[in-house]
């Protein structure tokens, strides 16, 4: 199939079947984020009064919605099912709002405005920019994000202590200096993609930038954020779909987007809030950024042994006299193969844990 016969809704088909199929196996690879019986402790936003754990049978449902979707006639109404279950589920449990997750989501909710048609193309072009800038805005903002002094030691240095036993400290300091200039190139691709002069330089970088990933990332004992990881092949797939060949129909016009209240609603939701969020980190919940940083709050317990504490739980107790230090990134890392999210509701729900 050539560039030219690949239009916008068949590029927009082939999104939704990639986005639909990529939630499913991700929900696959973080399955005990999703289950109710666990050690780590849920942090709900809303209580609900039954006897029994409805988690799991709602990602079940979402995923059968999801997978339906592919197949039967009224998929947009499936996926609205879906969107609205997965809603209800980081509800019941904000530590299931990852970054991949709210990603995957957004897109779906972008993709509902497209009907398949291919009688409006004026209508299937404005929904392809709204997806295109949710795409840059992501690379922008977290480039963004990692514009500060923590970067190498908090993520860069650890990341490349696992091959300490590859690299001689020279190699070792090397990769740290060109490792500074990560978020400067993330930030470059983003800002390429804005201009369609650019974007073949922009995705070239953009594909090579996360196969490195995908290698550097692999499933290992020390990269356990395994759906982390298997979204750099959903964005290569982004990549190619949104700004590969011409996406743009001939007699679009700009006057067109500047018309739709949609899209300074993409504007604010996309980049302002997100930029605003770069400084205000602690309470942020809707911020799509792919690097955790350590936490910045440090939870301390009067450790006893004989206590009702699960030896799993124990494990990520570092010990100090009669007191301990939890480390909550480990544990949420290790037990749900997920990243902690850095709020002061899931804090609070660690600390009532260990004092009930």
């Amino acid at each position: 199939m050539t560039t030219k016969l690949f239009t916008i809704p068949q590029r927009l088909k082939l999104l939704k079947n990639i986005i639909v199929i990529s939630l499913i196996f991700s929900f696959c690879l973080s399955y005990k984020l999703w289950l109710s019986e666990r050690f780590f402790p849920t942090t709900p936003l809303i209580h609900l009064n039954i006897n029994f754990k409805i988690d799991g049978l709602l990602t079940i449902l979402s995923c059968l919605c999801l997978g339906m979707s592919l197949f039967f006639k009224y998929e947009r109404l499936l996926i609205l099912i879906s969107v609205l279950i997965n809603t209800f589920l980081v509800l019941l449990d904000l530590s299931r709002l990852q970054p991949w997750f709210l990603t995957y989501n957004v897109i779906l909710i972008l993709l509902l405005l497209f009907n398949g048609r291919v009688d409006n193309p004026h209508k299937n072009t404005v929904i392809f920019i709204y997806l295109q800038l949710l795409i840059i805005s992501i690379y922008i903002c977290n480039a963004l994000y990692n514009f500060n002094a923590y970067f190498v030691g908090d993520v860069l240095q650890p990341f490349l202590n696992q091959y300490s036993n590859v690299f001689s400290e020279r190699q070792f300091y090397f990769f740290i200096k060109i490792g500074k200039a990560i978020p400067v190139l993330v930030f470059l691709i983003g800002i390429a993609l804005i201009f369609p002069i650019a974007r073949y330089l922009a995705v070239s970088l953009g594909i090579i930038f996360h196969l490195f990933l995908i290698i550097l990332l692999f499933p290992s004992a020390t990269n356990l954020n395994y759906a982390n990881w298997f979204i750099n092949f959903v964005f290569i797939s982004v990549l190619i779909i949104l700004f590969f060949g011409e996406t743009k129909q001939r007699y679009f016009s700009l006057s067109i987007l500047l018309q739709k209240p949609l899209f300074y609603a993409c504007i604010f939701v996309f980049f302002i809030t997100p930029i605003t969020n770069v400084f205000n980190r602690n309470d942020n919940v809707l911020d799509i950024n792919f690097v955790q940083y350590p936490e910045n709050q440090k939870l301390t317990f009067e450790f006893n042994s004989d206590k009702n504490i699960p030896l799993f739980v124990q494990s990520f107790l570092q010990a100090n006299q009669q007191q301990a230090q939890l480390k909550s990134k480990q544990w949420c890392l290790t037990e749900l193969h997920s990243s902690l999210i850095n709020h002061p509701k899931v804090y609070t729900a660690l600390n009532n844990y260990f004092q009930n």
